[in-house]
Formats: structure tokens, C-alpha cells, sequence
């Protein structure tokens, strides 16, 4: 993996700078003993043993430079490690830059390269990357509900010419392939939303002396969001995944053939979980073994996450055939901001997963709403029946409009005054919190208000309300589940 796989990049990088950093950033780590006749398992616990104690050593190797860095004096750091110089030519590092998508005063060391530019190896042109941005991946819904909107497609393949009439080709963001025939092409989405426009429209000197174009661009981008009658949701899904308990299923593994056998359904499971994400409209950003990351569209988020924990449950089954001893799976969410900091963002999923991880038991699913303004908003439940169909099931209610937007509101409200605690026998209250919100459910009315809900609503709300035993647990389910709901209706968009 060199700079020249990357048309126009081989005279751009310090290549033997490049070809030093790649050589130094890996680590691996190995240790072995014999399998005596004490058996698998005492073999096995001596190798952890000393492949931990392997890992907490540290060689303390000196930084790698090029060999005549002293004479040539200092290099700019990385803005991303600022232990590695930046392989960045600095006899065209301006032209670069624009050329590659690198900001003004950013620095690339080899890797950081790498992660920005070595997605796109595969690209005979060298300028589509193999992953969509949250920015993508936020307006994928709108897209898809364009896709069924012939007025809205034809103002986007109106777009898309005026940008490649009118915009420097090393200029237009890009996104991933995604669907055959798309009007936006490999056009990145971040040019449908409002406020990224504006900014990359003046950010393109071509364009200073040329306001007439900006605004039939800006008019362009304004009827389609007409047509549609929304502009794209800001919020995309990140997803991390991890098996529960696994170093003690691994050491109840009691010979070597089980222990393979258990590593195949562990392979089995990484390679499906490409599909599973796929089939979701999302991107898989790794896998291996029983950890997952990927960033998934929210009008699928929920359903791709029920269908990674069904398809590592399947998998564990081949092996652990009774549930006590079988290995479960719980899923972090994090709902953020499609140009929030991608660090921040991540370090919300890992929080989510966190929150899972901590649930007794384990086998959860954890989401963390993280808006731009206000406190985040979390949930953390357990798989089981019904858990994704009830979060389904309040999504179409925002859908339908059955219920309003202040009701989770007032539950918080009510949680405060009253306590957090709700008691059910059935269907039917059984302590003056459930009352209340019975009280509160029955006065509710639907489509805008112009509508009482009917009994038969009532009573599907009343039971999926009567799995719940925390009032601020169905208060965050409604107000997380609305923003799933925004997704869908986008992306089921029909004229």
C-alpha cells in the first residue's frame, strides 16, 4: 500500500518517510508452550499467562526517522499523532492538500494517510472512497425516499449537473457507491444540507465572481427539500458490538477441538456480520470475532442491531446448543450528529456499549441519543421477545401521529412528582404512578389533537407501556423512538 496506488499522489508524499512509518505502527505480539500430557486446559491458561505478560512489556523503541533528518532540520507533526512526522512533500504540500481533501493547516503522517486516502485503493480513478461519511449515511433515508419521488429526482440530477458544469472536479465531495442510476452519482450528500453548502460553496474559488450559479444552486437544493417537504435528518446510527463473558466460555472450553470449533463459529459470525450490516443500508467498519463497529442509517439502525445479535446467537448455538452455557451479545447505539467529531461520536457508542456491558445479566441493547443541545437521552434493556417490535411499535406511533410529542414529557414530569417505579398485573395498574399514566394516556389525542385515540390504540399502548417498570425508561423510549420515526417517514417518502 504506496501513495502511488493513488493517481497524482507519488510525487506528492515523502515516500521513503511513508514506507518507514507503515514498517514501524504494527505490533504483534505471540507465545507457545507444548500440549504435555497434562492436557489442553493447563496448556492453554500457561499460554494467556504469558502472552499477557508478553503484551505489559514495552520495548521502548526510539521514534524512526529518515536518515537525514538532523541535517534537514524539523518536519511538521501529524495533527493526528503528534509522535510522527508529516509525509506530507513540502515542495507541493499546499497543492496537496486542496487536491486530497487534507485541510488547511492539517498535517498526515503514513497512517493518517492511510485512514484517510487508503479506502480508496480500489478505485481506478482514485477519488471514491469505499465508505460513506455520517454525513452520507444521515441523508441516506431522504435519499432513498427521493428514489421514489420522480419531481424530487429530477431536481437532483439538476444539481448534479450543475456541479459538474461549474465545480473543479478535486473540488466535489464524494461519497461511496451506493445505488445503480443514483441522479447524485458518487456527489457526496453533504451538499443537501443547509448549512454545508453555504460553507463549501464559498470555500470554492472558482465560484467567487460567480453568484448566479450559487444561487441556482442553492434554488436547486431548495426544491428538492420543498418537494420532499423535509430537509435531510442530521443524525446517523454508530453501532459497536462485543460478546458477553467470553473469557469464561473460553476457558469452559475443555479440549481443542471444541476450542476450534468455537473460533470457526466466531470467523462464521464476522464474515456475516459484512452482509447483515450491508443488507441495512450501512457501512461495516470492522469485524472479528464477536466485535462489530459500523455506522448504519436510522430508519434501519434498530433492525440492524437485532439482526447482529440474532446472527451471533445462531452462530454460538452450533457450538453451546443449550441457552444457560451459550454466550450472549450486546449492542452499544450512539445517535449523533452527522458532523459532530468523529472521536466524540465514537467515544458516545463506546459509552452505549459500556451501558450495555453494565446491565445485569448482559444481553443488552443500550442506545444514547447525544443531540447538540440538551443532556443525552438513554435506554438499556435487555434482548428478549418484543424488545425491538415495542421500540418499533412507539416509532410508528410517532409515525401516525397517535400520540404527542409532549406525552414522554409528561411522564418526566410525572416521574419527578410521583416516582419512578410502575406496578402492572397484566394490563392493569397496580400503583398510583401507573394510575396516573393511565389517567394521562386516556385524555390523550391523536393526529395534532384533532382525534381521541381510539380504544383499540389505547389498549396496544397500554401493553406495550405494561413491560416497563420505569417511568423514565418509557419517557426515553418515546423520545429516542421519535427520531427513528423521522428516518422512516423520510425514507418511505411517497408523493
Amino acid at each position: 500500500m504506496v501513495p502511488g496506488t493513488i493517481k497524482g499522489s507519488l510525487d506528492k508524499i515523502n515516500s521513503t518517510l511513508f514506507k518507514i512509518q507503515v514498517k514501524d505502527f504494527l505490533e504483534i505480539y505471540g507465545a507457545w508452550v507444548p500440549l504435555e500430557d497434562g492436557g489442553y486446559i493447563p496448556a492453554r491458561k500457561r499460554v494467556d499467562s504469558l502472552l499477557t505478560a508478553r503484551k505489559s512489556l514495552r520495548d521502548f523503541s526510539p521514534a524512526q526517522h529518515l536518515p537525514d533528518w538532523k541535517d534537514k532540520g524539523g518536519l511538521p507533526k501529524s495533527s493526528l499523532d503528534g509522535g510522527r512526522e508529516s509525509v506530507l512533500s513540502p515542495e507541493s504540500r499546499e497543492e496537496t492538500k486542496k487536491k486530497q481533501g487534507i485541510k488547511e493547516h492539517e498535517e498526515l503522517d503514513a497512517v493518517g494517510w492511510i485512514k484517510r486516502h487508503g479506502k480508496k485503493l480500489g478505485d481506478e480513478e482514485g477519488c471514491r472512497p469505499a465508505f460513506d461519511s455520517l454525513s452520507d449515511l444521515a441523508a441516506d433515508p431522504f435519499l432513498r425516499g427521493a428514489l421514489k419521488n420522480p419531481k424530487a429526482w429530477t431536481e437532483l440530477e439538476k444539481l448534479a449537473g450543475l456541479f459538474r458544469r461549474h465545480i473543479p472536479k478535486e473540488d466535489i465531495p464524494k461519497i461511496a457507491p451506493r445505488y445503480p442510476g443514483s441522479a447524485l452519482d458518487s456527489l457526496g450528500s453533504n451538499i443537501l444540507f443547509p448549512s454545508r453548502i453555504r460553507i463549501f460553496l464559498e470555500e470554492i474559488e472558482t465560484l467567487e465572481d460567480n453568484q448566479e450559479v450559487k444561487q441556482e444552486i442553492l434554488k436547486c437544493i431548495r426544491s428538492v427539500h420543498n418537494i420532499m417537504e423535509t430537509e435531510p435528518l442530521q443524525y446517523a446510527a454508530i453501532l459497536i458490538g462485543d460478546g458477553d463473558n467470553m473469557g469464561n466460555t473460553i476457558s469452559s472450553l475443555k479440549d481443542k477441538e471444541r476450542h476450534k470449533n468455537f473460533s470457526r463459529a466466531l470467523d462464521e459470525f464476522a464474515r456475516m456480520a459484512d452482509g447483515v450490516v450491508e443488507d441495512h443500508m450501512g457501512n461495516l467498519i470492522y469485524s472479528g470475532g464477536d466485535d462489530v463497529l459500523a455506522f448504519v442509517p436510522l430508519d434501519q439502525a434498530l433492525e440492524c442491531a437485532q439482526a447482529l445479535q440474532q446472527s451471533f446467537d445462531k452462530e454460538m448455538e452450533k457450538i453451546f446448543p443449550g441457552k444457560t452455557e451459550r454466550p450472549t451479545f450486546s449492542i452499544g447505539m450512539a445517535i449523533v450528529h452527522h458532523i459532530r467529531p468523529m472521536g466524540l461520536s465514537l467515544e458516545t457508542a463506546r459509552k452505549a456499549e459500556k451501558l450495555a456491558k453494565a446491565n445485569p445479566g448482559k444481553n443488552s441493547l443500550a442506545i444514547v441519543l447525544e443531540k447538540r443541545g440538551g443532556a443525552p437521552i438513554q435506554i438499556n434493556q435487555h434482548w428478549g421477545p418484543g424488545l425491538v417490535d415495542r421500540f418499533l411499535y412507539w416509532a410508528n406511533c410517532h409515525k401516525e401521529d397517535l400520540l404527542p410529542d409532549k406525552f414522554a414529557y409528561q411522564l418526566k414530569v410525572l416521574e419527578r412528582e410521583l416516582g419512578d417505579e410502575l406496578e402492572w398485573k397484566g394490563f392493569e395498574p397496580e400503583n398510583p404512578q401507573a394510575y396516573e399514566f393511565l389517567r394521562i394516556l386516556s385524555r390523550k389525542q391523536s393526529k395534532g389533537g384533532s382525534k381521541p385515540l381510539d380504544d383499540k390504540e389505547r389498549d396496544k399502548v397500554l401493553e406495550a407501556a405494561s413491560k416497563l417498570k420505569s417511568l423514565e425508561d418509557m419517557a426515553n423510549e418515546l423520545i429516542i423512538t421519535r427520531i427513528f420515526a423521522q428516518a422512516k417517514i423520510q425514507a418511505g417518502y411517497k408523493e
